[in-house]
């Protein structure tokens, strides 16, 4: 059975007013697109840019609600399909980068805790949720160096 992967990436400065995540996806050339999602996306397309969008959404909000200086975020997302376009397998990791200004009692908040709870609420997310369960899936959230 011929299997594909799918492999996306996102740049956001979340604090930052006006800025817009940036969603790239790796193409069959091996060269990284900027996507810029609109009706002639292909609609599998669309599918997994939204997962990514969504996880975003989730990590960006826990951060917001713990009061957590989150300066940047990068993700990449891999997506594997059978031959018949069925997800078998997504893996998804974020990258977190506190903002280096804020005062140290808000950076305080920014512990494994806090961590473990992004996980989570990106695990309940409706998107996720509404995936099959037998598909594997794995959510990776670290604070970067």
């Amino acid at each position: 059975m011929s299997h594909r992967t799918f492999q996306f990436r996102l740049h956001d400065q979340p604090r930052q007013a006006g800025a817009t995540p940036v969603v790239e996806r790796l193409s069959d050339a091996g060269v990284w697109e900027v996507q810029q999602s609109d009706l002639s996306t292909p609609p599998f397309r669309l599918s997994l840019i939204s997962l990514l969008l969504c996880l975003r959404y989730h990590v960006v909000s826990e951060a917001r609600d713990r009061q957590i200086p989150l300066r940047e975020l990068r993700a990449t997302l891999s997506v594997e399909v059978t031959q018949e376009w069925d997800i078998e397998r997504w893996s998804a990791a974020f990258s977190l980068l506190l903002d280096e200004a804020a005062d140290g009692s808000a950076r305080q908040h920014a512990d494994a805790a806090a961590l473990a709870a992004m996980r989570t609420r990106m695990e309940r997310s409706p998107v996720v949720r509404n995936l099959s369960p037998t598909i594997q899936k794995r959510i990776d959230v670290a604070w970067a160096d």
